[in-house]
């Protein structure tokens, strides 16, 4: 096809359509560095498998859970209340873990076939686990005094069911009870817990910030990889068409 010779004065801007790429630049385009050791790309496969991974363990921590114990001195109602209550915490869990797994199966998809729409369930995902995590490291910090006393009595408990297992179990060598021992005074002695107290509200603390750390870094990681794609859809994939005062000739840029 012929056109003929026309100044930029003449051309007039029509309209602006989708066209496919074919250029082998574009197609090979690598997506932009994750900030650790790889592409963001490929760090958005890690995350979500990392994501399908917590929500399948979550499913079979549902399935494979073991249902309240028989209590001595417990009623009908008690008991059948704690079951109730056990079989709501199991279903909502595992409810939860298959979320997580269809999410993450979307995620895929997305990466794979470049649907940048499909990132944005795991990219609030991981805001809502974001969140979560610096709320629940705020109230640990400042309500500590209070939660250090439900933390001692749930170790309290532990150890009294623990010390009936080494009781039973002949097997155990002296050294292990006498380190258990040690361990118990630490917990049932005022003073020791005293000084071990701030130390699990440190050890919790930067459980916590490393979470936070890691969360940051997975949002960053996801939402440039979305934006990256999102790039290449508005900027790779229209033309824009030109008209020409002359008749019958259309240029295209």
């Amino acid at each position: 096809m012929h056109f003929r010779r026309s100044s930029e004065d003449d051309e007039e801007l029509l309209l602006t359509q989708p066209r496919p790429v074919h250029s082998r630049t574009a197609r090979h385009q690598k997506s932009p560095s994750c900030g650790v050791f790889c592409n963001t790309k490929c760090g958005s496969y890690f995350i979500t498998a990392l994501q399908m991974a917590f929500g399948l363990a979550v499913m079979l921590s549902a399935v494979y859970s073991v249902g309240p114990k028989v209590v001595p001195g417990e009623t009908e109602g008690e008991a059948k209340s704690g079951y109730l209550s056990y079989v709501l915490r199991r279903e909502t869990i595992f409810l939860w873990g298959v979320l997580v797994v269809l999410i993450s199966s979307m995620t895929f998809k997305g990466i794979s076939t470049n649907q940048h729409k499909l990132l944005t369930p795991t990219i609030l995902l991981q805001y809502i686990h974001l969140i979560m995590t610096i709320v629940q490291t705020v109230v640990t910090i400042l309500y500590w005094t209070t939660l250090s006393g439900s933390v001692r009595n749930y170790l309290t408990t532990m150890m009294v069911q623990v010390d009936s297992e080494i009781q039973v179990n002949s097997d155990i060598d002296a050294d292990a009870k006498e380190q258990w021992s040690e361990v118990e005074k630490m917990v049932k002695d005022d003073d020791s817990w005293t000084d071990l107290s701030p130390k699990i509200l440190y050890m919790v603390t930067m459980f916590h910030t490393g979470q936070i750390i890691i969360g940051g870094w997975i949002i960053w990681t996801l939402l440039n990889h979305k934006k990256w794609l999102m790039s290449r859809v508005t900027g790779d994939n229209f033309a824009v068409i030109v008209r020409s005062s002359v008749q019958g000739v259309v240029i295209q840029k």
